[in-house]
C-alpha cells in the first residue's frame, strides 16, 4: 500500500528550544522569527535569555515573538524590571500564555511580581530574583504574587528580598495554604519561618541563603537543607543531606561548635561543604567525633574559586587514596584536600564539584567539573577509589538514602 506524506506527520517533532546568550544571538534569532513570518514559534518550547542576551534587546521586537508562541514551557529572562518598563506589552502578553509550566525572572522588581496576578498559565517551577546590585537592598511585598491562582499547583519556588507580615499570606482565617509545593529556596529576607511552616507545610527540600528566621521551626518531611553562615540556625529537625555554605567564615565569628551542635542534632547522612578557602581543623576534628551518621561528603566551589578544576579534582582523589598526606601538597594547594585525607577516613563516598555562575547558593546553575568516587574497604583495611562515570552518578545520593522515602536534592 502507497504512504503519503500525511502518513508520517504524527511521528514528526518540530518543537525546538533556543538558548541565547549574546546579544547578537538574541537579535538574529527575534529578527529570524520575524521574517520567517512567526511561523515556527508556535513549535517553540523553551526560550532562555542571559543577562547579556537581555542587554538592549528589542523590547517591543520579543514581545511580539511570545505574543506568537503557543506552545511554550519554559520562559527565563534576566533584566526583567527593566525590560518591563520599557515595554508594557512585554508583561502582558507573558501573561497572556496558557502552557508556561516555567518561569524564571532575574532582576526583577514590583512590575514583575505584580505580573502574576493577571497570568493565565498553571506554573509548577517559579523563579525571581530581585536585582542582587541594589545597594538599599530593597525588600517585596510578595502578596499579590502569592494570591494569584498561577501559582496554586506550584512544586519549586525561589524567592528573594521578602518582606514578610501578617498579610503576605492572606487576611486572618483565610491563610493560603501551597501544599504542593516540595523545593524552596529563600535568600536575602527577614521572615517568621513559622509562618512558611504553615504556607508550606510539605515542603522536602529547603534551601537559606542570608535568611534571618524569627523563631525555631520544624518541617514534618524535610529531607535536604541548604544553609549558610548568614542565615540564623534555629532549626529543630533531622534532614538526610545537609548543605552549608560559606563554612570558611565560621571561625572567625565564633560559629564552629554551635555548627557542630547543629549538624549532630540533624544527623544527616550526606553533608555537602561550599568553602571559599580552607576549613580549620577544629570543624574536621568535631565533625569525626560528634557525627557518624555522615557517610557521603561533597565538596563544592564556585568557578571563581577553582582556576584548575581537573588539578583540584585529581587532590580530591589524592586525599581520599593516599596513605599518608605529602608535604609537597601541602605547600602547593589548598588545605582543604589534606584536611579531607586527615579526618574523612569513615567515609563511603566523596563528591567534588566546581559550580558556575552568581546563583551557587540558590541552586539555580549547573556543575561545570565533578570528580565522584567511592571509597570501599578491603578485610586489611585498605582502601580502594572507584570513580562514579556519568552512567552511574546517580548511585551516590540514591544509595546512600535508599532507605528513606526522599528524593536526591537538585542543587
Amino acid at each position: 500500500m502507497s504512504q503519503t506524506i500525511d502518513d508520517y506527520t504524527d511521528t514528526i517533532d518540530l518543537t525546538f528550544d533556543a538558548n541565547l546568550r549574546t546579544p547578537a544571538e538574541a537579535r538574529m534569532f527575534c529578527d529570524d522569527m520575524k521574517r520567517e513570518g512567526y511561523t515556527r514559534t508556535p513549535y517553540l518550547k523553551e526560550l532562555r535569555l542571559s543577562a547579556d542576551a537581555c542587554w538592549n534587546i528589542d523590547v517591543g521586537l520579543l514581545s511580539d515573538l511570545l505574543f506568537s508562541t503557543c506552545n511554550l514551557r519554559l520562559l527565563r529572562l534576566a533584566h526583567s524590571e527593566a525590560l518591563f518598563q520599557k515595554d508594557l506589552s512585554l508583561s502582558k502578553n507573558i501573561a497572556s500564555l496558557h502552557t508556561l509550566t516555567t518561569l524564571e525572572l532575574y532582576d526583577g522588581g514590583l512590575h514583575t511580581i505584580e505580573m502574576f496576578t493577571t497570568m493565565r498559565s498553571k506554573l509548577l517551577r517559579v523563579v525571581h530574583i530581585t536585582d542582587r546590585n541594589d545597594p538599599t537592598h530593597r525588600v517585596y511585598n510578595y502578596a499579590p504574587f502569592f494570591s494569584c491562582g498561577a501559582i496554586r499547583g506550584l512544586k519549586t519556588l525561589v524567592l528573594d528580598s521578602l518582606k514578610c507580615d501578617d498579610k503576605t499570606f492572606g487576611s486572618e482565617g483565610r491563610k493560603l495554604k501551597f501544599k504542593s509545593v516540595e523545593s524552596l529556596t529563600l535568600s536575602r529576607s527577614k521572615v517568621p519561618m513559622n509562618v512558611f511552616v504553615k504556607a508550606f507545610p510539605c515542603i522536602k527540600s529547603l534551601i537559606l541563603a542570608e535568611v534571618t528566621p524569627s523563631i525555631e521551626y520544624r518541617w514534618p518531611y524535610l529531607c535536604s537543607l541548604a544553609v549558610d553562615l548568614l542565615s540564623c540556625w534555629p532549626i529543630a529537625f533531622n534532614v538526610d543531606h545537609l548543605m552549608i555554605t560559606r563554612l570558611d567564615t565560621a571561625e572567625s565569628r565564633g560559629l564552629i561548635e554551635p555548627i557542630l551542635q547543629a549538624v549532630k542534632h540533624m544527623m544527616p547522612h550526606v553533608l555537602t561543604l561550599s568553602p571559599q578557602s580552607d576549613i580549620e581543623d577544629e570543624f574536621w576534628n568535631g565533625l569525626k567525633v560528634s557525627v557518624p551518621s555522615v557517610v557521603a561528603l561533597q565538596i563544592r566551589f564556585d568557578d571563581v574559586l577553582a582556576v584548575n578544576a581537573r588539578t583540584l579534582g585529581n587532590r580530591l582523589v589524592w586525599a581520599a587514596q593516599a596513605p599518608h598526606p605529602s608535604v609537597h601538597a601541602r605547600a602547593t594547594g589548598s588545605r582543604v584536600f589534606t584536611r579531607i585525607h586527615e579526618h574523612a577516613l569513615s567515609l563511603e563516598y566523596l563528591v567534588f564539584e566546581v559550580f558556575e555562575g552568581r546563583y551557587m547558593n540558590t541552586g539555580v546553575n549547573s556543575a561545570i567539573f565533578t570528580h565522584r568516587l567511592q571509597v570501599t574497604r578491603d578485610i586489611s583495611g585498605g582502601k580502594q577509589i572507584t570513580e562514579l562515570t556519568s552512567a552511574n552518578d546517580s548511585v551516590l545520593l540514591q544509595e546512600v538514602l535508599r532507605d528513606v522515602d526522599c528524593d536526591a536534592p537538585e542543587w
